[in-house]
């Protein structure tokens, strides 16, 4: 599989630009979060850290908001990545064995959905998301924020260290968790960018660990909002993020 890999792109003057943590289905707490930040459909940026799919009710409606709205991006999350993988398996035990998987850990809802409008909503998630997306601001185009679903287990995000990728490393920025679980060997910042921003491992409250900042807060109950302006402006993870519920 070849999924996209590094999206980058500047949010203009007087839009606001928003980061959304890991949601399974709950569009419901999306826009309720939305309304909490007053977020104008006609202007602002919202951007998933993936795993917009699985374990909630509406994982098909999260998918065609952010595939057909404009100004909305998501980073590829693990949850995807097993929708695509099972999709696309083209030996029926192989297949049979990825399913059986994915609804292990939450897709259930996928195997009620007839194989060629699964293959579609794959081939929509490969053409619309992302391994990574840098954001910056019109007004301050030095200062950037990295967003991948998981993980970045490298020294510095910069266009040579996303030259050299294969998908072995998108797969480390799409499941694993060195920096999440303080491992030792990556007990230092990310180079090249203000913030990373991810999702996927659970914290009971957005958690910044040098400048990578975790923002899976539970997506049923309590899912998480970034405004990144603020991010940036005050440094402030607490005071730019908004828990649901909390």
């Amino acid at each position: 599989m070849e999924f996209k890999g590094l999206l980058q792109f500047t949010i203009p003057k007087n839009a606001k630009a928003f980061v959304v943590s890991d949601l399974g289905g709950n569009y419901d707490g999306l826009m309720q979060l939305l309304k909490s930040v007053d977020f104008n459909w006609e202007t602002d940026f919202l951007i998933s850290v993936g795993d917009l799919i699985d374990r909630g009710p509406n994982s098909l409606k999260l998918l065609k908001l952010f595939i057909t709205e404009p100004r909305f991006y998501a980073a590829l999350g693990n949850h995807e990545w097993m929708l695509v993988d099972a999709a696309n398996e083209t030996d029926p035990g192989v297949r049979s064995q990825k399913i059986r998987n994915w609804i292990s850990k939450g897709g259930a809802w996928g195997a009620k959905v007839p194989n060629k409008k699964l293959k579609k909503v794959a081939d929509s998630i490969v053409k619309n998301f992302y391994c990574a997306i840098t954001v910056r601001f019109n007004d301050m185009p030095d200062k950037l924020i990295g967003i991948t679903h998981a993980d970045f287990p490298f020294k510095r995000w910069d266009a040579k260290t996303f030259a050299n990728f294969d998908e072995y490393d998108y797969l480390a920025l799409t499941c694993r968790r060195y920096r999440a679980n303080s491992d030792p060997n990556y007990d230092y910042p990310v180079g090249g960018v203000e913030y990373t921003i991810h999702g996927h491992s659970r914290f009971e409250r957005p958690t910044l660990k040098h400048n990578c900042l975790f923002i899976d807060t539970g997506e049923k109950e309590s899912p998480t909002i970034v405004n990144i302006y603020s991010l940036l402006k005050t440094g402030e993870p607490g005071t730019a993020c908004l828990t649901l519920n909390k």
